[in-house]
């Protein structure tokens, strides 16, 4: 089965991303690396630790169940991540199966119809997963939703 390396989020809802309320799902990997990126965290293509210190109450969970937390080799395993009751730590890139996305594509297909709204793909550089963008872009075309492409268009031929 088909696996996209990594998605950053999905933001249902989303009234910026095209035109009507759409489905943006945002993909990790980007080879410009923008200075006004607005998304910096989806530019590596691998999984990265997120750190938000303003949310970090200095509890210690984190470091109880990784010692290596605070240090460079941090593996990026998402223990720490797992235990922050306070959102300070999280993992930015999950992997997902062209059919799991879809299953969260179908679940607001009513609001594409009555809004004229869709599915964007964004990120990061979406046609860096040239392979997944064009699985989920068929299927969603085939199912009658309205798709549409975020890209600055740097990738290989």
């Amino acid at each position: 089965m088909l696996k996209v390396p990594l998605l950053l989020d999905t933001k249902r809802m989303a009234i910026h991303d095209g035109p009507g309320m759409r489905t943006t799902f945002f993909v990790k990997g980007c080879p410009l690396h923008c200075v006004w990126c607005h998304n910096p965290e989806s530019q590596k293509k691998e999984p990265q630790l997120m750190f938000n210190k303003a949310k970090c109450t200095g509890c210690g969970e984190c470091a109880m169940v990784c010692g290596n937390t605070f240090t460079a080799s941090c593996t990026a395993c998402g223990k720490c991540a797992a235990v922050c009751k306070y959102g300070a730590r999280k993992i930015a890139g999950k992997e997902y199966s062209v059919d799991e996305v879809f299953n969260i594509v179908v679940r607001d297909k009513a609001f594409y119809d009555t809004s004229g709204g869709g599915v964007t793909l964004s990120g990061g550089e979406p046609l860096l997963q040239i392979d997944f963008a064009a699985e989920l872009l068929k299927k969603c075309r085939e199912n009658g939703i309205s798709t549409a492409v975020e890209t600055a268009a740097n990738v290989p031929w």
